[in-house]
């Protein structure tokens, strides 16, 4: 990789550690693309998931990077938090415009089973291509893998990847992203750009199945009441950005 390529990436959005676990393919497809990131919105939440309630808490980067992650107390039944930072990055490509979410895990959840992770756009815009998905996660021996299998999901309103987390108790980290490339639609002109990023992780067994049972949109993820139960919910991530075009 050379200077160029890698600042490149940069300018698309990944982070370096999305850069080092990038597929070769991935990497020969965005070395050469020019772009500029226009748009940033990051989300930092605490969700709490226990026998009797579940909430989700939007708290500030400083208490983030603050959170003692020593295992709650349990007592009369299951509790579990978790801390999520989750992304939401609008990128300029010549003509085109990229929208894409990274979601990445403070501490490991103990439930992991299939989940998804969703922009929601405007109706003024068509997601062109197709989407891109990576899953990172190294084990506690140091040992890291990438995952790119998940199943897509498009529609007037957004874009979703449908995925299955590693089971292994030894992940110690673990974090994914995924993007699309837009186009207007529209012969009139275009001011406002919305990326609308959302994640959804499942506190249950869930199924590959359930990729049917979910809708993409401005509010992000709509779960159909059949699996709303078996999901964590959190607020959106919007970026937004004007442009002229």
């Amino acid at each position: 990789m050379t200077i160029n390529e890698y600042t490149n990436l940069i300018r698309l959005g990944f982070t370096e550690s999305e850069i080092a676990n990038m597929n070769y393919s991935e990497f020969k497809n965005n070395r050469a693309l020019i772009g500029k990131i226009i748009a940033s919105s990051t989300k930092y939440y605490k969700v709490i998931e226990s026998t009797y309630l579940n909430s989700t808490i939007e708290i500030t980067e400083e208490e983030y990077n603050k959170t003692n992650l020593s295992m709650p107390l349990k007592s009369d039944g299951y509790i579990e938090t978790t801390y999520k930072k989750v992304t939401t990055t609008i990128i300029s490509l010549s003509n085109y415009y990229r929208y894409k979410i990274n979601v990445e895990w403070k501490n490991m959840p103990s439930k992991r089973s299939y989940d998804i992770i969703a922009i929601g756009k405007d109706s003024n815009v068509s997601i062109i291509g197709s989407i891109t998905f990576q899953q990172n996660y190294c084990y506690s021996n140091g040992n890291c893998y990438t995952n790119s299998s998940f199943i897509p999901k498009t529609d007037n309103y957004g874009g979703a990847a449908f995925f299955q987390l590693p089971s292994s108790s030894s992940v110690s980290s673990l974090s994914s992203y995924m993007y699309y490339t837009i186009s207007k639609n529209t012969s009139n002109t275009i001011y406002t750009l919305n990326a609308y990023g959302d994640y959804a992780h499942a506190t249950s067994t869930t199924y590959q199945s359930y990729v049917n049972n979910f809708s993409v949109n401005s509010l992000g993820i709509i779960l159909d009441s059949s699996i709303i139960s078996k999901y964590d919910e959190i607020p959106i991530a919007q970026a937004t950005s004007s442009v002229n075009w």
